[in-house]
């Protein structure tokens, strides 16, 4: 059997491949053997192709496409053409019904196709350009040498690489290089910091002092702390290389200081001002401060100094202030002094009010009576004086006056005032007497002395009494008629050397005090008046009596019932049997009386019972008639009186007194009024 071998190309590359056909003869000789041929041209390594088996003759004969001699190895296919297949050695086993079998091999060579690589990264330092040996390595994947780069080589961007096909293989493969520039370090702008005194200037402080964007991550130098020089190191990021440096200056900003506290007195009255306060503090303050609470007088004041950035919080301290007093030398007074005594300063100044101070001069010179004046100079930090006056009086010393005597009656009561009116001088009044007054004796008259005198005055009355005269005078009896003879008066007591008088109508003996009614020209009650001349200290004396002269009256009585008057009668203002009640206006008296020497009944009116005198429901000529009435039994027809009136009633022409009476039939209606 013969068998020729071709070989096919089919399929294509991962990139643009050609197709390419190869074809073998292979000459078998009989009885079978196989005959390997070499190919001559390659095929792209990523394409593929077919085997064709040509002139196989034999009895049933077959043909199996193996990667292995004899049969072995993967199957690639039965039949004259295999299935499609990359480079390789592959073997044509063709079996039949001839033994034995024939084989034959052929070899298929690839082409690599072109290989640009697997993009990459690339970073450059900022401001060199690319080179392509740096891009070429920052491919993997084992790219080809020899391709090409664009866009022209600068800095930072996308390069591309392009590596053509060699033949058998067709078109292009391109990767991509990304170009990214690492900035040159970066230590920013020198700048300038103040931190608080006192505290560690921190990295971030330095780091946001420096401006024009510096890098973070450098180093700084010195060791921080305070107030200084700090120089901040960035070391270059590859492919950078080298360092970039800057400084930060640190400088103090003071805490706030509001100094150590003060103490301040003022004027009392003033307002304090905050330079006063500011003055009173030590410790170097700072300036600018506030005060509180609002400024006015005595009291304690914070002043508070606000931190200054970066500082914060505040420093306070304070100032007590006290007031010192305006000098005061008190409210005008007035001072009374013992005559004959100087005062004194403690005396002035305590007859001041307002609180004085103490420790101010007197002017002028302290003496007598008269005016001083007090001067009180003012403390520091108060100026200027302050002056008031007390006047001054004086109080007379005590007088009693000088030493006298008195003379009294006996009838005379011995007073304080006849006892003052004895002394000599001008004693003063108001004093007192001791013993108390009572007759003959020695007094004495104290005068305490009034203050601020301290020592009592006295003198002394001695008194005498003289007897006064003691008699009293009466007759044998009270009332006599004119029909009496001669009435002698009895004298009690001494002397019995006065005279005798009486009013007009009683005829009476001047010298001896006998009254002769007989020849007395008038009825009536007569005043008798004894009198002894004055004698000595004692005054006149008189002693009096009264004697009644009625008209002797010849009568005769003669009633069936007569009323005695023996016993006091009974009144009453409204009728009622046995009672005298009141007619038209009760009269001012109704009453026994033994005037006339006998139990009789006296009538009598007063003028403060006249018409302008009574009671409104009474003041009509009607009530000017004052009596009573009587009501008899029954039966009676007649009644008589015996009536006395005064002598001189009986030429008056005038109704003064009289009786009558009214009859009352059974029915008590009056029945008969008197005629006359």
């Amino acid at each position: 059997m013969g068998l020729l071998v071709q070989v096919s190309g089919a399929g294509s590359m991962t990139q643009v491949l050609a197709l390419i056909i190869f074809q073998y003869r292979l000459h078998v000789p009989h009885p079978p053997s196989h005959q390997q041929q070499q190919a001559t041209n390659p095929i792209c390594s990523n394409a593929t192709t077919t085997l064709t088996a040509n002139g196989v003759a034999g009895t049933n004969a077959t043909v199996t496409w193996w990667t292995g001699t004899g049969g072995t190895g993967t199957p690639v296919g039965t039949g004259n053409v295999s299935n499609p297949v990359g480079p390789g050695t592959y073997y044509a086993y063709v079996t039949g019904d001839c033994l034995p079998a024939a084989e034959a091999s052929v070899t298929v060579t690839g082409q690599a196709p072109p290989n640009a690589g697997i993009d990459g990264n690339l970073t450059i330092c900022a401001g060199s350009t690319v080179t392509a040996p740096q891009l070429f390595a920052a491919l993997t994947g084992g790219p080809d040498a020899g391709g090409s780069w664009s866009p022209a080589l600068a800095g930072a961007g996308v390069y591309t690489y392009t590596v053509n096909a060699i033949a058998p293989c067709t078109g292009t493969d391109v990767s991509t290089v990304t170009v990214t520039e690492q900035a040159q370090p970066n230590a920013g702008i020198d700048g300038n910091l103040t931190i608080c005194a006192g505290s560690t200037v921190t990295a971030p402080q330095l780091f946001g002092a420096l401006t024009g964007g510096p890098d973070a991550g450098g180093s700084w130098s010195p060791a921080l702390a305070g107030a200084g020089v700090y120089t901040y190191t960035v070391n270059a990021i590859a492919p950078c290389t080298g360092t970039d440096v800057s400084t930060v200056t640190v400088t103090e900003q003071a805490q706030p200081n509001a100094g150590i506290d003060g103490n301040l007195t003022i004027c009392a009255g003033s307002t304090v001002t905050a330079p006063q306060l500011f003055a009173a503090l030590t410790g170097g303050p700072d300036a600018g401060g506030s005060w509180s609470p609002a400024l006015a007088g005595a009291g304690v004041y914070t002043y508070t100094v606000n931190a200054i950035a970066p500082c914060t919080g505040t420093d306070v301290s304070t100032v007590t202030v006290t007031e010192q007093a305006q000098p005061n030398a008190g409210i005008d007074g007035n001072l009374t002094i013992c005559a004959g005594s100087t005062v004194t300063a403690p005396q002035l100044f305590a007859a001041l009010t307002g609180g004085p101070d103490a420790g101010g001069s007197w002017s002028p010179a302290l003496a007598g009576a008269g005016v001083y004046t007090y001067t009180v100079n003012a403390i520091a930090p108060c100026t200027g004086t302050d002056v008031s006056t007390v006047t001054v009086t004086e109080q007379a010393q005590p007088n009693a006056g000088t030493n006298g005597a008195l003379t009294i009656c006996s009838s005379t009561t011995l007073t304080t005032g006849l006892l003052s009116g004895a002394l000599g001088g001008s004693p003063d009044p108001g004093g007192s007497w001791s013993p108390v007054p009572a007759g003959a004796g020695v007094y004495t008259y104290t005068v305490n002395a009034t203050a601020p005198c301290t020592v009592p005055a006295s003198a002394t009355v001695t008194v005498t009494v003289q007897a006064a005269p003691t008699a009293t005078i009466a007759y044998s009896a009270a009332t006599y008629t004119t029909a009496d003879p001669v009435q002698s008066v009895t004298i009690t007591g001494t002397p019995n050397t006065g005279t005798f008088s009486a009013p007009a109508g009683l005829s009476i003996n001047a010298a001896n005090g006998d009254i002769t009614p007989s020849t007395s020209t008038a009825p009536g009650t007569y005043l008798v008046t004894y009198t002894v001349p004055a004698s000595g200290v004692c005054p006149v004396y008189t002693a009096t009596t009264t004697v009644t002269i009625n008209p002797f009256v010849v009568s005769v009585l003669n009633c069936s019932t007569p009323l005695d008057f023996s016993s006091p009668v009974s009144l009453s203002p409204t009728q009622a049997p046995g009672v005298w009640y009141t007619d038209r206006y009760a009269p001012f008296g109704f009453a026994i009386s033994g005037d006339l020497g006998g139990s009789t009944l006296k009538h009598s009116i007063n003028a403060a019972d006249g018409e302008v005198s009574r009671p409104p429901a009474y003041v009509s000529t009607f009530y000017n008639t004052q009596g009573r009435k009587y009501d008899l039994e029954a039966g009676t027809t007649t009644l008589k009186i015996k009536l006395y009136v005064p002598l001189s009633w009986a030429t008056s022409g005038k109704r003064m007194a009289g009786l009558w009476g009214t009859a009352f039939d059974n029915t008590n209606a009056v029945s008969a009024l008197p005629d006359h």
